[in-house]
C-alpha cells in the first residue's frame, strides 16, 4: 500500500470513528442494557447464497477482532456479545434478521455488510429512528449514512480502485477499446457508472457493455460478443464465484485482452482459485490487509491471532469487517 493511501485510509477511519463516537454519546441515554455483563452487537452477514465466501471471511475477521476485544477488557469492562444472523445475500432475509435481532435478542448496535444487506437493514433502521445504531461494512453505496444519522460506512476503496485502474489502461497503456462484462447487482453497477465517468474524462466509450446475475454459471456467449469486437481489455466487475467462473470462461474461450477485476474478486484466495488460468495476469487493486501494512500493535495482534487460528493471511472482507468492529467498540469505550 503506497503512502498516499495509507494516509487516505487514515483519515476516512478517522472520520468515521470520530462520528461513531459523537453519535454514542447521544444514542447511550436511550438504550436500556438489559443484560449487565455484555454488550451485544447484533451482526447479519451473508453465511449461505452466492455472498457465502464474502460472509464467512467477513465473519472470520469479526471474531478474531472480537476475542481481541475482550481480551484486551471489553468495553468498560463488559464483554462483547456478537450475535449472528445469515441473511442469505436475500433483501427479505436481511430485514428480518435485523427485527429478530431488534425485538427478540434486544440488540441495539448492527454490523452489516455488501449492498443488499446493507441497504435493506439500513431501511429498517431509519424506520427506528435512533433506537438502533448501524455500521455497513464492505459496500459502495455512497448514500447510505444520508439515510440517518445513525448509520455509518466504512469506506471500501471503491473510488481509488477505479481511478487508479482507468489511469493505468485509458492513460498509462493507452487502451482505447474498453468492453465490461458486469454483474447486475449494486457495487457492480457503481463501478460501472464510475468507471463511465473515468472514461469520459479520457474521451473513450465502452465498446460494449454486457450484464450477468448473480449465480448463472454459463458465459460462453456473452464472452463470444465480446471477443468479437477484439477488445484491447475487458473489465470484469463482479463477486463471488459467479464473477471467477466468467474469468475462467473468457481464458478458455480465448479472450485476448487485459483482464481487469474488482478488489472484491481478486482479494479472495477462494475466488482467484476458481477462476483458474482466468486469473493469470488478472490486473487488480488487491488491498492487502492494513493490519499487516500498518505498525500499529492492535493490527499486529489481528494479522498474528488470524493467522494462528485460520492458518490464512486475513483478506479484504476480514480486514473491513474486523475495522467495522474495532471503530464501533472504540466509539463505545470513547463516548
Amino acid at each position: 500500500m503506497d503512502k498516499n493511501k495509507k494516509v487516505l485510509f487514515g483519515i476516512v477511519a478517522a472520520v468515521a470513528l470520530l462520528c461513531v463516537v459523537v453519535a454514542l454519546v447521544v444514542h447511550r441515554g436511550g438504550q436500556t442494557e438489559r443484560d449487565k455483563d455484555v454488550i451485544k452487537i447484533g451482526v447479519i452477514f451473508p453465511l449461505t447464497g452466492p455472498a457465502a465466501n464474502a460472509g464467512e471471511s467477513a465473519q472470520k475477521g469479526l471474531l478474531i477482532q472480537n476475542e481481541i476485544i475482550n481480551q484486551n477488557g471489553g468495553i468498560h469492562g463488559k464483554k462483547v456479545q456478537l450475535i449472528i444472523e445469515d441473511a442469505a445475500f436475500d433483501a427479505k432475509k436481511a430485514r428480518d434478521a435485523y427485527r429478530k435481532l431488534k425485538d427478540m435478542d434486544k440488540v441495539s448496535y448492527f454490523i452489516t455488510c455488501l449492498p443488499i444487506i446493507c441497504s435493506n437493514v439500513a431501511e429498517e433502521v431509519k424506520e427506528d429512528d435512533g433506537s438502533s445504531l448501524l455500521v455497513c461494512t464492505i459496500t459502495a453505496i455512497k448514500e447510505l449514512p444520508k439515510m440517518s444519522k445513525w448509520i455509518f460506512r466504512i469506506n471500501d476503496d471503491v473510488d481509488f480502485e477505479i481511478f487508479y485502474l482507468s489511469k493505468l489502461f485509458f492513460v498509462d497503456k493507452k487502451c482505447t477499446r474498453p468492453v465490461f462484462y458486469v454483474c447486475n447487482e449494486d457495487a457492480c453497477l457503481d463501478s460501472l457508472r464510475l468507471y463511465t465517468d473515468e472514461m469520459k474524462k479520457a474521451g473513450l466509450s465502452s465498446l460494449k457493455t454486457l450484464y450477468y446475475d448473480i449465480g448463472q454459471s454459463d458465459h460462453r456467449n456473452s464472452i463470444e460478443q465480446l471477443k468479437a469486437l477484439n477488445p484491447d481489455v475487458c473489465f470484469f466487475l463482479g463477486n463471488e464465484e459467479t464473477g471467477a467462473r466468467a474469468l475462467r470462461q473468457a481464458k478458455q474461450s480465448g479472450l485476448d485482452c487485459y483482464y481487469v477485476a474488482r478488489t472484491a474478486l481478486a482479494s479472495s484466495p477462494v475466488n482467484i482459485e476458481l477462476a483458474g488460468e482466468g486469473a493469470e495476469d488478472l490486473y487488480s487493486v488487491t488491498i492487502k490487509s492494513t493490519f499487516e501494512e500498518f505498525d500499529d500493535e492492535m493490527r499486529k495482534e489481528f494479522r498474528t491471532s488470524y493467522v494462528t487460528k485460520y492458518n490464512e493471511q486475513p483478506n479484504l472482507y476480514s480486514f473491513y469487517a474486523a475495522s467495522a468492529l474495532q471503530m464501533l467498540t472504540n466509539g463505545m469505550i470513547n463516548s
